[in-house]
């Protein structure tokens, strides 16, 4: 309010400007012409009024026109977000250097399928150790009793200035911690427990903010919650001096489904990419993490 009043003082002569000219017209009209009805005579009264509040109109206006045009911190490429694709979240950055963290748990179909283009991408950055294996069976994934074949992260040696982080909050069945302890219906709380304790704080903040506090977009509830149980969703964080990027679930188009299209087999995959072998789909989402890692740089 403080803002618009200043604009209006400072605009003030002009108001005056249109009044004083608007006042000349009409005592011109009077003197050229007197038969002018008063009907005509009291339409041009408002002439006055529709011209000032134009001009307050267009000054108001201005700073919010400014405003939308604003940048902001916080940047998403994606209608849906960071769900199913890598978007940047922020430009801040939490780290020096570039650091990926992968949050997921055993046996999870989201996690497996991530994992083969993540495995791709991180053979530029360092020697990655991992473990074959297969996520729990679904309904909705058509690999008969195997689930969907992946790997489990189980090292990585650094050769460059960009550093790796795994963690599995759950087991195989969703059950409990890879340590043990029961999750009896307390799966959301005890991952981010997990998180909290295994990892930076600025992680665990991200899980909570965009999997339990937020509904992402195309959604009815928050991601955590939309699981049988609800649990904490697998997830890729990126962040370096240039910002911090996230993927929550498989990376699209690369669904459980089209990746056990490619190979049923996690032994057989794993072969065929160190072969130098990579299969395109799970190449052109590789890219895409290997390009986000050198962004946050």
């Amino acid at each position: 309010m403080y803002y618009r009043k200043l604009k209006l003082k400072k605009y003030g002569h002009m108001i005056k400007f249109f009044k004083k000219k608007t006042k000349n017209i009409l005592m011109a009209k009077s003197s050229k012409s007197k038969k002018k009805t008063k009907n005509n005579d009291s339409k041009l009264i408002y002439i006055p009024f529709v011209i000032l509040a134009i001009v307050i109109g267009l000054f108001i206006a201005l700073p919010y026109v400014h405003s939308s045009n604003t940048p902001s911190s916080i940047s998403s490429t994606q209608n849906n977000g960071p769900l199913f694709d890598l978007v940047k979240i922020s430009n801040v950055g939490y780290a020096n250097t570039t650091q990926v963290y992968f949050i997921s748990w055993y046996g999870c179909p989201y996690g497996a399928t991530l994992s083969w283009p993540l495995y791709t991408a991180l053979q530029d950055y360092g020697n990655v150790s991992v473990v074959t294996h297969y996520s729990i069976t679904e309904p909705d994934i058509d690999n008969g009793s195997q689930g969907v074949p992946g790997l489990i992260f189980t090292g990585f040696n650094s050769t460059s200035n960009v550093t790796f982080h795994f963690l599995y909050i759950y087991n195989q069945n969703l059950t409990a911690t890879p340590s043990g302890v029961p999750l009896n219906n307390n799966a959301v709380s005890i991952g981010l427990q997990e998180i909290k304790d295994n990892e930076p704080y600025f992680v665990y903040n991200i899980i909570y903010q965009y999997e339990v506090n937020e509904t992402l977009p195309g959604l009815l509830t928050p991601i955590a919650y939309g699981g049988h149980p609800p649990h904490i969703a697998s997830a890729l964080i990126i962040t370096g001096p240039k910002g911090t990027w996230l993927l929550i679930g498989y990376p699209n188009p690369l669904t459980p489904n089209n990746l056990i299209s490619i190979n049923n087999s996690s032994s057989q995959l794993l072969s065929e990419i160190k072969s130098g072998h990579v299969p395109s789909l799970i190449n052109d989402i590789a890219k895409e993490i290997i390009e986000a890692i050198n962004e946050a740089q």
